[in-house]
């Protein structure tokens, strides 16, 4: 199961490399699944399920270069405006846990997965039930039109109106995420796919309501949070409080760079300093997280199994 290596002190932990695992085992367009390997790059699995006119909606953080690394951290930027969930488009999985034994987890279907689903529970657990092998992916068809629209923001008012008119037209929207950074202003990402006709009249919709800008400012305030590694929070809020977390941290830390994502109930945020941000997403109604390692780093778990060393993931190089 790729490379480990082990340290001779038995309260070392043990690394696992989930590299070689890059096999895509079964692309299934009728049932729209597909089983693969969890050491896929996102980048590769695109590629091949492109041809099937297919898609695994699933976003990938600056870092996160596998699979792997999604699932292991459970946390994504999401693509679907329904279903922002890693969790839901991940029907089961192979994990092996820290003693060798190998379970199967979920299902290949979505129906015939009983009892407790440990595929949902381990999605952002960092390998604590055991690191995965393999993954049996839900999937969509590929839309006919993909829209983005950059809407600069004037305030919190304004950003209620774009949440608001995103919530009304989940079946439309991709992502939704709002972000500011010390040198660009509050400005929000509204991704939208489906059907030419549908999407046309949402478009003009957006134009004539919002004022649109040409800046990609989720993509940098992204870079600059996947950047400071030692400097990175994110919390756990709804989507409201998202809003007034991001609001809040924007008035009160102009310095910050700020990347919210209210349909998942979460955001990030960094800056010169942490602490007062910490202290800003806690007064605002967040639960913030320091993430020392940033997007790509995973603290060592104690998986299931008798065994006395841990593993840890080794994140993709760079």
């Amino acid at each position: 199961m790729g490379h480990s290596v082990a340290s001779d002190a038995s309260d070392r932990p043990i690394q696992v490399s989930l590299r070689r695992l890059d096999r895509i085992i079964e692309i299934d367009p009728k049932n729209l699944t597909a089983r693969v390997e969890s050491g896929v790059p996102h980048a590769t699995l695109a590629a091949a399920l492109a041809e099937f006119g297919l898609q695994w909606p699933v976003a990938p953080l600056p870092g996160h270069e596998s699979l792997a690394d999604s699932v292991l951290s459970g946390l994504t930027l999401g693509d679907s405006g329904l279903f922002p969930d890693l969790r839901h488009w991940i029907l089961g999985a192979a994990l092996v846990a820290r003693d060798g034994l190998r379970f199967q987890a979920g299902g290949r279907t979505i129906k015939n997965s009983s009892g407790y689903d440990l595929t949902r529970a381990g999605a952002g657990a960092g390998g604590l039930f055991g690191v995965p092998a393999e993954l049996q992916l839900r999937l969509e068809r590929r839309p006919e039109v993909d829209r983005v629209a950059h809407i600069t923001l004037s305030g919190n008012d304004d950003a209620a109106v774009v949440l608001a008119f995103a919530t009304a037209n989940l079946d439309l929207v991709r992502r939704l995420s709002f972000a500011t950074t010390a040198h660009h202003p509050l400005t929000t990402r509204l991704a939208l796919s489906s059907r030419r006709k549908a999407i046309d009249s949402l478009w003009t919709h957006i134009e004539r309501q919002f004022q649109l800008s040409e800046d990609d400012i989720e993509e940098s305030a992204l870079a600059a949070c996947a950047a400071a590694a030692d400097s990175l929070l994110w919390w756990n809020a709804g989507p409201n409080t998202c809003l007034t977390i991001t609001s809040s941290l924007h008035q009160r830390h102009p310095a910050a760079t700020v990347v919210a994502l209210p349909m998942q109930r979460r955001g990030f945020a960094t800056g010169p300093d942490p602490d007062q941000i910490d202290t800003i997403i806690a007064d605002s109604g967040g639960s913030p997280i320091r993430l020392a390692h940033g997007f790509a780093g995973f603290a060592p778990s104690v998986l299931l199994g008798p065994a006395s060393c841990p593993f840890s993931v080794v994140p993709h190089p760079s």
